[in-house]
Formats: structure tokens, C-alpha cells, sequence
């Protein structure tokens, strides 16, 4: 899970807050958590390192479809 957590955050250029965010973000979205769901039965036979480069591909996919952007925070 850390493996694919860090390649996630490298190739989505996020922090790992902002990465949990856009995980959030899919979560409440039915219907791009569902065409993730599709594509993650679709990868059920694939090699690990194959289902973590696919499934990066898709999330990258799908942050741009959906304009989903990077809240950061202000310092105080």
C-alpha cells in the first residue's frame, strides 16, 4: 500500500494530504469510484507493479477529467 501510495503521490505531483483528499474527492463521486472499481476488476489478474503503474494511470486519467485541483494551505 506504501509502495502504491508513493508512486501515486510522485506521478499525481501531490502531497500525501492532498493525495488522501483526491482519494476523498473520488470516494463521494459515484460514478468515477465506480469506473475506478471497473478498472481495478479489469487488472485482477495482472502482476502488482502492473495494477499499481495501471491504476496510477487511471487516477491521473480521472484528475484531469473531473478538474479535481490541489488545496493547499496558507502558513499562518
Amino acid at each position: 500500500i506504501r509502495e502504491f501510495q508513493h508512486m501515486a503521490q510522485l506521478e499525481l505531483s501531490m502531497y500525501k494530504e492532498n493525495l488522501f483528499q483526491y482519494f476523498r474527492f473520488i470516494r463521494n463521486k459515484k460514478d468515477v469510484l465506480n469506473e475506478l472499481l471497473t478498472i481495478a476488476s479489469n487488472l485482477e489478474n495482472a502482476d502488482s507493479s502492473e495494477k499499481q503503474k495501471q491504476l496510477v494511470q487511471h487516477l491521473i486519467e480521472i484528475k484531469k477529467k473531473t478538474g479535481f485541483v490541489n488545496v493547499g494551505y496558507l502558513p499562518k
